[in-house]
């Protein structure tokens, strides 16, 4: 099977940042790029997803790119930009290179299509994408099995929660002010609460938990699109995606 970072490289244009042979320390392929001990930094904290091996590859150095001008191109921003700031999701040889302005459109992919690559990234702070499981979604270091409907359920739970004034805080912890709970009646409350708090702690909770959206951003979001959004490039809130055409 491919390694997630031999899928993302097949958008490179087969960019080449080194040609010394070896064992890719990321893929565990033969291959070529730079050596890893020359490339790797003592900021480097996944050690226990390394390969055996003497170089980083082609491939994977790709996936780990701080300056990287394609996705400078594909967000329409002003300077190159890294690969741990977006979420990557590869449906269809068709990469979609999406920021978390763009959670509906995150949402929409999870639940209407089945991607190979899903990399879901909050803090933009994390290298995920050599750590993906091909087939799996990632939401930040969790692997998650692909669950759409329990994700739509779970998601739509929270939302309806969202819209009676309880935080994405109360509905994450299991906390909640207890005059909310007043407020919008105890067996709406209860309701909700016995339909995902089972699921409390789990990553797909999480995940849920992130993509709702309280209503006001729903309403706000639809006025954008009804008015045309002139400012999407700018906040990084233009869905792009990068087609490959395999020869080409």
């Amino acid at each position: 099977m491919n390694h997630p970072c031999e899928l993302m490289y097949q958008f490179s244009n087969a960019k080449i940042y080194g040609k010394i042979p070896g064992i890719c320390r990321i893929t565990g392929k033969e291959s070529v790029g730079i050596l890893f001990d020359k490339w790797v930094k003592d900021t480097f904290t996944d050690h226990a997803y390394l390969k055996p091996g003497t170089i980083i590859s082609n491939e994977a150095l790709f996936c780990f790119e701080e300056q990287s001008k394609l996705l400078m191109q594909m967000t329409g921003r002003n300077k190159p930009q890294r690969f741990r700031t977006y979420s990557h999701i590869v449906v269809e040889q068709e990469w979609h290179l999406l920021s978390k302005a763009q959670k509906p459109e995150i949402y929409d992919l999870l639940t209407n299509t089945d991607p190979l690559i899903a990399v879901i990234a909050d803090s933009g702070q994390k290298h995920l994408l050599f750590k993906h499981r091909i087939g799996t979604w990632m939401f930040e270091n969790e692997t998650i099995m692909r669950d759409k409907i329990n994700l739509r359920l779970l998601k739509e739970t929270v939302e309806s929660l969202l819209a009676v004034k309880f935080s994405k805080d109360e509905i994450q912890t299991g906390k909640y002010q207890q005059w909310k709970i007043l407020e919008c009646g105890l067996p709406f409350w209860q309701a909700q609460e016995n339909k995902f708090k089972r699921w409390r702690g789990s990553a797909l909770f999480d995940l849920a938990v992130w993509l709702a959206r309280p209503p006001e951003m729903i309403t706000n979001k639809t006025k954008e699109v009804n008015n045309g959004d002139k400012n999407n490039s700018d906040r990084g809130g233009k869905q792009t995606a990068f087609a490959f055409v395999d020869g080409a």
